[in-house]
């Protein structure tokens, strides 16, 4: 059996390259997974709080420059996993503000699955 050398060890250069391309596709899917999460986010604010046009544009507004002041913090070192902005926002929500999103989330899910059986 042959002894395996590391594609790291073997080719520094291309393994860098190799890691570049899947950090820029992973940015790429985040893109686009963040344009259907934002739609939902803003549909939902339109249908249930009223917004319309201009209170939409400035709280997505607030929203993009968040994303894009953790994006920015985040993406300087190579030694940092692409999303890692997602998980600094809940830890600051969480840390700062008292907002547990995942106990929410299961708080609100129970409701809505309440919700839905009542209406059965």
């Amino acid at each position: 059996m042959k002894a395996r050398i590391p594609f790291k060890t073997s080719n520094p250069s291309g393994h860098k390259a190799m890691m570049e391309e899947i950090r820029r596709q992973c940015v790429e899917m985040n893109k686009d997974y963040e344009f259907e999460l934002d739609s939902l986010f803003l549909l939902s604010l339109a249908e249930k709080r009223g917004y319309r046009k201009k209170r939409l544009y400035d709280s997505y507004k607030d929203v993009l420059r968040k994303r894009r002041e953790l994006h920015k913090y985040y993406a300087c070192s190579e030694d940092k996993d692409v999303g890692i902005e997602y998980i600094a926002a809940k830890y600051k929500l969480e840390h700062y503000y008292g907002y547990n999103i995942e106990e929410i989330y299961n708080r609100i899910e129970e409701e809505l699955d309440k919700e839905e059986s009542n209406n059965e």
